[in-house]
């Protein structure tokens, strides 16, 4: 846009005026006394008319200026914001236009894996169908060589059945004669023997065997007629049946023998038996001579093994072409368990291929994203293919492919509670639920999931700040402190807190001193110490607090000399003080330490659970006064509710501190998903009570924010006193070994042996 301009026409009416004005000089310079004073006036006005022509046109071009200027910068504004506009469209229509090409390259992608699963599947399909052609050609194969088996087995099993029948036949005929015969003839002879009046004393023995055999005989036959049912392969038939032959035949010859023991009852009874015996041998229709008996046993022993022989060679026969039908068959169902295994497989495969595509990796946002996919896909079906993830300031967003379920609507996705389930599965917020936006023109669906509130979280910490000491100031602190009492509930970082304590103040000295830590929970689940011991148990404990105060003596007489920083650490100090609750002496040593001055380059720290001192056996409030206070989390309430040092007023202002700040911390650990119990840089907070002044809340730095072996130097790491032995000598030649000083101070006896502390440097020895 032009500048507007007047310069022209004010410098047409400036020289008309300057014109007429000299003119009037003119005038006035000829004319006679009547006309000067027209003259003049001619003058004054040209002049008047030349000035203010000037001038306004000077005021007019810089309005004109001015004007210009504000609307030329007023356009240029606008312009700079429509170019602002169309950068930031242009930007996002890029970005936008990405994602477009980005997902229609995946889209192409994806359509091309699926033509060629597609084509695979094909093939895969028409070798099925040839596998299960082939499997039915198996199956009529296998189903006409069974019938063939079978027809084969049903005419061996009638060789083999008529055997085993013959067998039974002949041994059913061979007992049934043995029975008769034995049972007929011990009969007749008992029945003989008690008719004779000769065998009277022996009558009851006869008449009970007589009555043994009709108890007998039923029973023999009894077994005689099982040989008729037994059942079994061709060995576990001829077995059985010899089994029952060889039974009858035992028992009846014990049958035979109980007689004969019978008949043996005295010498008479036995001769007249061996007479009748003789008479009935030589009677040839009823003896038959042995050797004949003999030889017809001989005759059919051998028949029964040749039959046995001949039923075992069919039986092996039948065995051998049995063996080969059943290695065909096995061979056959391996096959086919071959053939089902493969479809099985390609049914796998299939199953797979239609499967939804899963996110990579194991972060947390696609393991939520294959849960999502998993949820739809197992109970209703819906494919949701993986596609990207992105993170926003309030949650993230999951983004699906949806051209496998193209026309999927939020009603399907919703159904069932589906929502409130998903709220579960993402993790959101409380109060919030996922939702689905659907994009139809590239089948995509996007899942927003809010895990925060949009909070100024700046702002917040801001607040925060200003009502405790930040964790960047931890050391900056705490430098200054020389006996601090620390306290907190079960497993609320006492331990991890004053380790980061100790060494923060050794790190202000640059490491120069020592530690001295004494822990009685040395290797428990609570031991979270990884620095140097001076002691292990309650009774160290003891032991170092009476070297802490035998040291507070001894540097308290030597003025004006500089010694070694020594930082003492007791852990459990309060159950030290509890188990020990019937000797005085150690709580009198805890509280002579509280109580002398400081400056003597001595520190400690005292740790324990109850941030109320009155729970203490024999402590108060006011002797813990005399060390800065660190009461950690709840203890914090605790000590504030419990102080009788802090007025009404300023304990309200505390407890409205301790609520914002507990809470922030709350909030923080779970948005960050820190548990405050096992998490080292969770969000912690403790209360610092100095000597003097009001107390501060005090944020905590992170658990092992100091190393040992970094702050120590190596000349430092000695974690116990160390007791030198010198040579035996004099007491008034005795020095330190540490600094040679012989301003020594008897420290006990050890096994004989006399105890120092060197008042100087502090050093233990005994000679």
């Amino acid at each position: 846009m032009s500048i507007i301009s007047v310069k022209a026409a004010s410098k047409a009416v400036t020289i008309a005026a300057s014109v007429l004005c000299l003119g009037g000089v003119i005038s006035f310079v000829r004319a006679d006394e009547t006309q000067k004073p027209i003259a003049l006036n001619v003058i004054i006005g040209a002049s008047a008319i030349a000035f203010s022509s000037h001038v306004s046109a000077q005021l007019c071009e810089e309005s004109a200026k001015y004007q210009a200027g504000k609307l030329v910068e007023k356009h240029e504004i606008q312009v700079k914001g429509v170019e602002k506009e169309r950068d930031t469209f242009n930007e996002k229509y890029r970005k936008q236009t990405n994602v477009v090409t980005e997902v229609k390259a995946i889209n192409a992608k994806k359509e091309q894996e699926n033509f060629v699963l597609g084509e695979e599947l094909k093939i895969k399909n028409a070798l099925i169908v040839a596998l299960q052609k082939q499997l039915e050609e198996i199956k009529s194969t296998i189903s006409q060589r069974y019938a063939e088996i079978d027809e084969k087995l049903a005419q061996e099993d009638k060789r083999y059945e008529l055997a085993i029948y013959q067998l039974k036949t002949s041994f059913q005929e061979s007992l049934k004669y043995k029975i008769d015969t034995s049972y007929e003839k011990l009969a007749d002879t008992i029945a003989y023997k008690l008719s004779d009046a000769k065998c009277e004393g022996i009558f009851p023995q006869l008449e009970k065997l007589y009555a043994t055999l009709k108890q007998m005989h039923p029973k023999h036959y009894q077994l005689l007629n099982e040989i008729a049912y037994v059942e079994g392969e061709g060995n576990e038939v001829v077995e059985a049946i010899t089994d029952i032959y060889f039974q009858i035949s035992d028992e009846i010859a014990a049958l035979k023998v109980k007689y004969r023991n019978t008949l043996n009852i005295d010498e008479r009874v036995a001769l007249e038996a061996a007479m009748d015996e003789l008479i009935e041998r030589r009677d040839l229709k009823k003896f038959i001579p042995k050797p004949k008996v003999d030889k017809a046993l001989d005759y059919y022993q051998q028949s029964q093994n040749e039959q046995l022989q001949n039923i075992k060679e069919i039986a092996r026969e039948n065995s051998q072409g049995l063996q080969e039908l059943k290695d065909e068959v096995y061979e056959l169902i391996s096959q086919i368990e071959a053939k089902n295994m493969e479809i099985a497989q390609l049914k796998q495969k299939v199953a797979k291929l239609s499967e939804p595509y899963q996110f990579f990796g194991k972060g947390t946002l696609a393991e939520i994203g294959n849960l999502v996919i998993s949820h739809y896909y197992t109970n209703y079906g819906y494919v949701f293919d993986a596609l990207t993830w992105e993170e926003s300031d309030t949650g993230y967003k999951l983004i699906f492919g949806t051209r496998r379920n193209p026309a999927l609507t939020e009603e399907q996705v919703y159904q069932n509670n589906s929502q409130i389930q998903l709220a579960a599965i993402t993790n959101s917020l409380h109060g919030t639920l996922p939702k689905f936006d659907f994009n139809r023109q590239n089948s995509t669906a996007t899942l927003d999931v809010t895990l925060k509130k949009t909070t100024k979280k700046e702002s917040v910490k801001d607040d925060i700040d200003k009502l405790w000491v930040p964790a960047s100031k931890f050391e900056k602190f705490v430098s200054k402190w020389e006996r601090v009492r620390i306290t907190a509930g079960s497993t609320g970082g006492k331990s991890p807190t004053a380790k980061n304590l100790a060494l923060a103040i050794m790190n202000v000295r640059k490491g120069k001193g020592e530690i001295r830590l004494y822990d009685p929970q040395h290797g428990s689940k609570k031991d979270f110490w990884n620095m140097p011991k001076a002691g292990t148990s309650h009774e160290d404990n003891i032991e170092g607090m009476k070297e802490l105060c035998e040291l507070l003596d001894a540097r308290s007489e030597i003025k004006g000399k500089s010694h070694k920083f020594i930082l003492y650490v007791f852990d459990e100090i309060d159950s030290t003080i509890a188990k020990h609750r019937g000797d005085a002496s150690f709580k009198d040593l805890v509280v002579y330490s509280l109580s002398q001055g400081s400056h003597q380059d001595l520190g400690a720290i005292y740790i324990g659970q109850s941030a109320d001192a009155n729970t203490i056996p024999g402590m108060t409030h006011s002797q813990w006064n005399n060390a800065t206070q660190l009461h950690i989390g709840s203890n914090a309430s605790v000590w504030i509710d419990k102080s009788t040092t802090v007025t009404n007023e300023d304990k309200t202002k505390l407890l409205t501190q301790y609520k914002k700040i507990s809470e922030y911390c709350e909030r923080m650990n779970e948005e960050l998903g820190l548990d405050i119990y096992t998490d080292a840089g969770a969000y912690r907070f403790a209360l610092a009570v100095p000597l003097s002044g009001l107390p501060k809340f005090i944020q905590l730095p992170s658990f092992d924010s100091y190393e040992y072996n970094e702050v120590m130097t190596s000349d430092n790491q000695t974690p116990q006193p160390i007791e030198r032995t010198v040579a035996s000598t004099t007491v008034s030649e005795t020095k330190c070994p540490q600094c040679g000083n012989e301003d020594l101070r008897k420290n006990g006896k050890h096994n004989g042996r006399q105890k120092y502390i060197c008042k100087s440097c502090g050093e233990h020895f005994k000679i």
